[in-house]
């Protein structure tokens, strides 16, 4: 099975579908990004762009031992980064900065070492992290 990302004009990810691998075959049989994208501009009502994705990548690993693909299975609350061809988080505070080696956002401030014993969320306001 293949997924594709549906993508609107800024980049934000709409939803992800699944269609058949037989539905990305080029003329000579070998898979086709371009095929995929064609396939769902066609077949599924949108007039968006078409971006493939990987359900096995996660944080630039591919889970299976295979070659990642655009950092991360995209949800609906990310954004496709067309320079990076990369699907990445939305930035969730504007303390928060953007790492390029991880393609994640990180707080200013470590998240705690203690996690396990607590829950803790981020507070913009003093930028660290408060135990529930």
């Amino acid at each position: 099975m293949a997924h594709f990302a549906e993508i609107d004009k800024e980049g934000n990810v709409l939803r992800v579908v699944v269609i058949g691998d037989d539905d990305c075959l080029d003329e000579n049989g070998d898979e086709s990004e371009n095929v995929g994208k064609a396939f769902c501009a066609e077949h599924i009502d949108s007039t968006n762009d078409w971006v493939q994705c990987s359900y096995n990548t996660q944080r630039g690993v591919h889970i299976q031992g295979g070659t990642p693909f655009r950092w991360h299975y995209p949800t609906t609350n990310m954004v496709y980064d067309s320079t990076r061809d990369a699907f990445i988080g939305r930035q969730p505070f504007p303390s928060w900065t953007f790492n390029e080696s991880t393609y994640e956002w990180e707080p200013p401030d470590p998240f705690p070492d203690d996690f396990k014993t607590g829950n803790y969320l981020w507070d913009e306001e003093t930028k660290t992290w408060v135990k529930e």
